[in-house]
C-alpha cells in the first residue's frame, strides 16, 4: 500500500507529517466523533446495526422485483428505473416502455429492438 510521502509511522500509528503528538490525536479523535452526533445527541449507530438495515432493504427489494416479474412486468434497469410491459399487438409481441420521470407509458418497442427502437404510442 502506498502512502502519501507527508505521512510518517510512529509508535502509536501513522501520523500527518509525524507532527500529531498523542494528545493532540485523541483530540481530533473526541473532535471528530462529537461532529458525528446526530440532532438527537446520540451517536450513530455501530456497523452491525447499518448492515442489518441495508440487509432488510435489500430483502424487501429483491421481494418487490420478484413480485413485478410474477405479473409480466420486466425491469430492464433499476438505476434508470426501466420497465418494460409485454402485450400482443398484431400477433407480435411487442413491450409497452416506461422510464422513471415520464408521466404515462407512452413508447413502445419491438421485442429485439430494446430502447433504442422506442417509438411513441400509439401502436401502429
Amino acid at each position: 500500500m502506498r502512502r502519501s510521502p507527508r505521512c510518517a509511522r510512529s509508535s502509536s500509528g501513522w501520523s500527518w507529517r509525524g507532527r500529531c503528538s498523542s494528545t493532540r490525536s485523541a483530540a481530533r479523535r473526541s473532535s471528530w466523533r462529537a461532529s458525528r452526533r446526530t440532532a438527537a445527541g446520540s451517536t450513530p449507530p455501530d456497523v452491525a446495526t447499518v448492515a442489518a438495515e441495508v440487509q432488510q432493504a435489500t430483502a424487501e427489494l429483491v421481494a418487490v422485483l420478484e413480485e413485478l416479474e410474477r405479473v409480466g412486468v420486466q425491469v430492464k434497469d433499476l438505476d434508470r428505473g426501466l420497465v418494460d410491459f409485454p402485450c400482443l399487438h398484431r400477433g407480435r409481441v411487442v413491450l409497452l416502455c416506461w422510464e422513471l420521470g415520464e408521466d404515462e407509458v407512452a413508447y413502445w418497442h419491438g421485442a429485439d429492438e430494446g430502447y433504442a427502437g422506442r417509438k411513441p404510442l400509439p401502436l401502429d
